[in-house]
C-alpha cells in the first residue's frame, strides 16, 4: 500500500446491527418490528452467531404461535428472543 492512502473501510456503517441485537430481549419479539425500528436484513437477524456481538446470550428466530388480538385467532409469526 503506497504512502499517504487509506485503506477503504468494508462493510455496513454504524452500530444498527448492535443495536437490533442488543434491542432482543427473552420475550420473544416479532422479526418484522426489529427491521421497521433498526433496519437490519432478515437474514442477520438469523445469523446470529456471526453477527450478535452483545455476548448476551444466544439468538433464536424462529416462527412461534401467537393470537391475534383483533380476531382471537392463532397464527405463527416470526420471532426473535434469547435462551434463558
Amino acid at each position: 500500500m503506497p504512502a499517504g492512502t487509506v485503506k477503504k473501510k468494508r462493510g455496513r456503517p454504524g452500530d444498527k446491527i448492535a443495536q437490533a441485537f442488543a434491542a432482543i430481549g427473552s420475550k420473544p419479539t416479532p422479526v418484522t418490528e426489529l427491521i421497521a425500528k433498526y433496519g437490519v436484513a432478515e437474514a442477520v437477524l438469523r445469523q446470529g452467531k456471526r453477527f450478535d456481538k452483545t455476548g448476551l446470550g444466544k439468538v433464536t428466530v424462529k416462527k412461534l404461535p401467537v393470537v391475534v388480538p383483533a380476531s382471537g385467532a392463532r397464527s405463527k409469526v416470526l420471532c426473535a428472543y434469547r435462551a434463558a
